[in-house]
């Protein structure tokens, strides 16, 4: 797959040889297609050509190039989503991108989101964090 700028492509040519093979005469049954596109795969998608080779049965070939679209798809997000952090952090002036859970506050002051919130703690909630003590039916008055 590393001749192929992405899955579509790498996909058709599988499809095409097989397509070409057949009508010589010599046809290749579906599941060796799939066997024959998920060894070709590339490091980052090893992981759904495992999940495709160990299904019971394997999946027609047109499902295993779905799966491997969607994998594209959700390995292009999420470099965008890295680049886009890098961007941002390089833009703050930080050399790191910022910790999940931080965030910087209009003072430029960055505050951790793990502290204690107060959540009427008094008597009207209970007293221990949480919602309504609903055990007491209200009274009417």
């Amino acid at each position: 797959m590393e001749n192929f700028p992405n899955v579509s492509s790498y996909c058709q040519r599988l499809k095409s040889i097989a397509d070409q093979l057949k009508n010589v005469g010599a046809p290749v049954f579906d599941s060796r297609l799939v066997l024959q596109l998920v060894g070709g795969l590339a490091q980052p998608y090893r992981g759904v050509g495992t999940l495709i080779r160990q299904s019971n049965p394997l999946p027609p070939f047109y499902k295993a190039r779905s799966m491997l679209t969607l994998e594209e798809a959700g390995l292009a997000k999420e470099e965008t989503t890295e680049s886009a952090m890098l961007a941002t952090s390089i833009d703050d002036g930080s050399p790191h991108p910022a910790k999940s859970g931080h965030s910087k506050g209009k003072n430029g002051v960055q505050h951790s989101g793990g502290g204690r919130r107060n959540n009427g703690g008094g008597r009207k909630y209970g007293g221990s964090g949480g919602g309504p003590d609903f055990s007491i039916a209200p009274r009417d008055t």
